[in-house]
């Protein structure tokens, strides 16, 4: 009896071991997605936010040489003039354009890695979550188990007692000895059953 306790007291702990890693091994694997989903994250804003930077410094420089064009021909502004000012309001134009379709290009790629991020951590929630309600279960089971021994072990000593009992009883009333010795060897056996019982 004291092995099956001993057996059961073992199980428990190695239920409560496997709940640790487990527990371990979700939040290790959600830290993980999370700092895989980040880097990801930042290389794309690194990439947009470069090309963004480029293609700013290449519509700065187009803007620039334009304004030096216009700065050279200062002189000639009362026939060039207003070809200039049109060159410059296209290339303001093609400025925001490209701003607006770097813009929308970069938007879909930050949403996604959001997405996959956001995916990702739902995902690790759940299965540390799955990985909780299955330790519970089992340690509940391990629970009503040795619950349901305890009250076996109480019946098979109440009905142990009552036969001693009875039998003692009937010895008393069967026997064909004196009153002395049956006292005599009843507390002998008594000392037995007493000394098993307790042990």
């Amino acid at each position: 009896m004291a092995t099956l306790f001993t057996n059961n007291q073992d199980k428990a702990q190695h239920v409560q071991a496997a709940y640790a890693n487990t527990k371990d091994t979700a939040q290790e694997l959600l830290a993980r997605a999370r700092e895989k989903a980040q880097s990801r994250f930042q290389t794309t804003r690194k990439a947009t936010q470069n090309t963004l930077t480029k293609a700013q410094h290449r519509q700065k420089a187009g803007l620039d040489k334009a304004q030096d064009l216009l700065a050279a021909g200062v002189s000639v502004a009362s026939t060039v003039g207003p070809l200039l000012y049109e060159k410059r309001h296209k290339a303001q134009k093609k400025l925001k354009q490209a701003q607006v379709s770097l813009g929308k290009t970069a938007a879909p790629i930050v949403e996604k890695t959001q997405d996959v991020i956001a995916t990702s951590t739902k995902k690790a929630g759940e299965s540390l979550q799955k990985a909780a309600d299955n330790t519970k279960d089992v340690k509940e089971a391990l629970q009503d188990r040795y619950a349901h021994y305890q009250r076996k072990r109480r019946r098979s000593r109440a009905f142990f007692r009552i036969g001693l009992l009875a039998g003692v009883a009937l010895a008393l009333l069967y026997t064909p000895l004196a009153g002395s010795e049956v006292r005599q060897r009843i507390a002998q056996q008594w000392q037995r059953y007493r000394s098993s019982i307790e042990q």
